[in-house]
């Protein structure tokens, strides 16, 4: 089957894992939808194909003020790039007023001007322009890791439209462990040290 000219393939994998990026080899569930993805190219070619995602999207997230992304992002963008799809939407929704610019609002645009951007240098250029404080960097690098570990779903082979929101009653005990165990190792790393920068910051 052939579509209609004017029909665009959007695909939107909103179900995937955003501790890792979309074709991440490490990720089972991310691959899925790689594939799937990939799959449904052929009949509309790159040219009609276009990704929307939801990286500034607080119901996905939880209310938890838009965890950064940064690597996750640029990864997908080089991934998109490569496979020819030359759009990539972000919704972005919000539930409360953010109490800071939403970083990965800052980072999606760079990322898809620029796939080959390091991300590490849009992160100081956020923490530079909107904070003041190009040290800051490395706060911003340990909430990413923190965060990633509490949405990392990439064991649940039903994963729900949030990252807390599962049926544990159809996931098995291993995945839940994997997840609990990333909560847990999250609190007592990166978002701690996160904390720590934080208020050294906030004291100078």
């Amino acid at each position: 089957m052939k579509p209609e000219p004017g029909i665009i393939y959007l695909y939107a994998p909103r179900e995937r894992c955003y501790a890792h990026a979309l074709n991440d080899p490490a990720c089972e569930l991310n691959r899925k939808y790689a594939q799937a993805l990939e799959n449904g190219m052929p009949a509309f070619g790159p040219a009609n194909a276009e990704v929307f995602e939801y990286y500034a999207d607080e119901i996905l997230y939880e209310n938890m003020t838009n965890p950064p992304i940064p690597d996750v992002l640029s990864a997908d963008m080089q991934y998109c790039h490569e496979l020819g799809i030359p759009a990539v939407g972000a919704l972005m929704t919000n539930t409360s007023n953010f109490v800071t610019p939403a970083v990965n609002m800052f980072l999606y645009p760079q990322a898809l001007w620029n796939p080959a951007r390091d991300p590490n240098q849009s992160l100081q250029d956020y923490a530079t322009l909107y904070f003041g404080n190009r040290s800051l960097q490395g706060y911003f690098k340990d909430l990413s890791r923190g965060l990633e570990e509490v949405v990392r779903v990439c064991q649940y082979q039903y994963p729900g439209d949030a990252w807390d929101n599962l049926r544990v009653d159809r996931e098995s005990d291993a995945a839940l462990k994997y997840h609990v165990d990333g909560i847990e190792e999250a609190l007592i790393g990166p978002l701690a040290r996160a904390s720590t920068t934080l208020d050294e910051a906030v004291r100078r």
